[in-house]
């Protein structure tokens, strides 16, 4: 399914350019945090299984700009080594501080929990960053309801 592949990083590609980013689904509330940084390894495994060269080429431009999106100052992190060397690493940042729209009436549950409106601010955006990362809040994973925090 090579060319099935291809035209599914093709749709990637073109929200890059789009928006700067791969979208963390292709919905307008998704605009403000990304899917995790896999797009240059869905590139590099369709040209290992085909050699295609011409797709690289196409999707190269778009792998730099998502590349300079997660090296942006909202999602890089400076860290000095015991050798006293820089390394850069990107993190996960989602760009919002309300209830997620998918998830609104849960996160308003737990925020409603939180005194201070600041504080809720980064409950809102550290949870929309952990979905971000692609983690599932779903309990459909969880031997036991019992395990969701109500």
């Amino acid at each position: 399914m090579y060319d099935t592949a291809r035209e599914v990083v093709l749709n990637l590609v073109y929200l890059v350019e789009r928006y700067g980013f791969v979208l963390n689904g292709a919905r307008s509330y998704y605009t403000n945090r990304s899917q995790p940084p896999l797009l240059s390894s869905m590139v590099l495994a369709i040209y290992s299984a085909t050699g295609d060269l011409g797709f690289v080429k196409k999707s190269f431009p778009s792998l730099l700009k998502e590349h300079s999106f997660w090296m942006s100052d909202v999602h890089k992190v400076a860290i000095r080594d015991n050798h006293g060397r820089i390394h850069n690493l990107a993190r996960y940042q989602a760009m919002w501080n309300k209830p997620r729209p998918e998830s609104a009436t849960t996160d308003e549950q737990v925020a409603s929990k939180i005194a201070s409106a600041s504080d809720k601010k980064i409950f809102y955006q550290q949870v929309a960053s952990a979905a971000e990362s692609g983690w599932d809040f779903s309990s459909r994973w969880m031997r036991s309801e019992k395990m969701w925090p109500t």
